[in-house]
This record gives C-alpha cells, structure tokens and sequence, in this order.
C-alpha cells in the first residue's frame, strides 16, 4: 500500500491527503479546494485515484469515499503533524462559516487541529444532543473533547461538562471513572440546585458502587 502511494502523481497524493483529514467519505469540491489544486488538474487526480482503486465517487462526482479504512490511515500517517493540523484548521473554520449546524464535525476538526477552546461549544452542544438521544459512547467522545477545551470557561460551563461526562460514564457502567469526574463538578458547582444535583448523582453512584461490591 505505501508503495502505490509513492507511485501517485503528485497532484493526486495532495488531493487524497486534503481528503483522508477531512474523513473516509469527503466532499470532492472541499477536498480540491484544502489540497490547492486548480479545478482541471483536481479532475484529473481524482480520475486517477479513481482508476487506481483508492476511491469510490458518486456519479455527480460531488462526494467521494475511501475504498478502504486502511488506505485512509497510511495517507494520514505519511502527513506531518502540523501539516494535519493545519488542514483541521482550515476545515473547521469553512465549516463554521458555511454549515454552523454540523456541530459534531466542528468539534472534531477543532480539537484535532489543536484549538481545544473553540472546540468547546460545539463539543458542548453535540455531547448534550447524543446524551438526549442515549447515544453514550458518541456523548462521552464529545464530552471528553469539550473537557479538553474547558480550562478558560466559566464555572457554569465547567459543570455542564463534567457533570455530563460523569453520568455519561456512570450510565456506561464505568463507576470507578465517573466519581472523580462527578467530584471535579461539585467542585465547581455554583448554585443550591446544582450542589444538591450533583450531591444526588453521587449518592446514585455510591449506591450502584455498593450493588456491585
């Protein structure tokens, strides 16, 4: 695998890197635009990588999608650091000008480009959205991003976050995990209502604790 990429044109190998940052399946005209090619010879790199076998695209040649995970992952490995942070960057500012609401993706490119604190809303926001629809594990990924970025927050944010995680990780089982973080959120819980919250989801997780001794 490594050696077929080495075997790419160049112009393709720049279109398929700008593509493995932004995901296994990826927009064709965000791609072109991250990799800086011009629209003729992003064409003709994606009819080589076509033929090739590294990707599948759509008839109307809009969306495209990696043939395999693994292609995806070597591409990604052979990309300098800074230079994947630099393309998250680059994603996740467009996508904060052009599709605010893709709140999940906006975390992701955020945190994986390295501005943990700009990742915090939509991190916030998505992880309250998966934990309404008992979606766990996709709410304990936000949650963990949004813990990432919460150093400079507010208190009140603060306690959204932990508090979240924290039951997050009780519901998932994970006592031993949750207390810490439960314990961080009292620490900054402000209010009678969130003390007494927080003081109940202890005692919760003190009782499920006690069942499982």
């Amino acid at each position: 695998l490594a050696r077929r990429i080495e075997l790419l044109p160049p112009d393709a190998t720049a279109l398929l890197t700008a593509a493995a940052v932004l995901g296994r399946e990826f927009d064709v005209r965000l791609a072109t635009d991250l990799s800086g090619l011009a629209p003729e010879p992003a064409r003709a790199a994606l009819e080589a990588v076509r033929q090739r076998h590294f990707v599948w695209v759509r008839p109307d040649r809009g969306q495209a999608a990696f043939v395999h995970d693994k292609i995806r992952a070597a591409l990604l490995e052979r990309t300098e650091p800074g230079q994947r942070r630099a393309l998250h960057s680059q994603i996740a500012r467009r996508l904060e000008q052009q599709a605010p609401e893709r709140i999940f993706d906006l975390a992701y490119h955020f945190d994986a480009a390295g501005q943990s604190a700009r990742a915090l809303p939509y991190a916030l926001a998505a992880a309250e959205q998966a934990r309404s629809q008992y979606a766990l594990e996709v709410a304990e990924q936000q949650y963990r991003i949004a813990h990432r970025g919460e150093a400079g927050a507010s208190k009140a944010v603060q306690y959204r976050v932990r508090e979240g995680l924290g039951e997050v990780l009780m519901l998932r089982g994970r006592y031993r995990e949750a207390r810490p973080v439960l314990l961080s959120a009292a620490a900054v819980a402000e209010g009678d209502y969130a003390r007494a919250q927080i003081k109940g989801k202890l005692g919760e997780l003190d009782f499920k604790r006690g069942d499982m001794d």
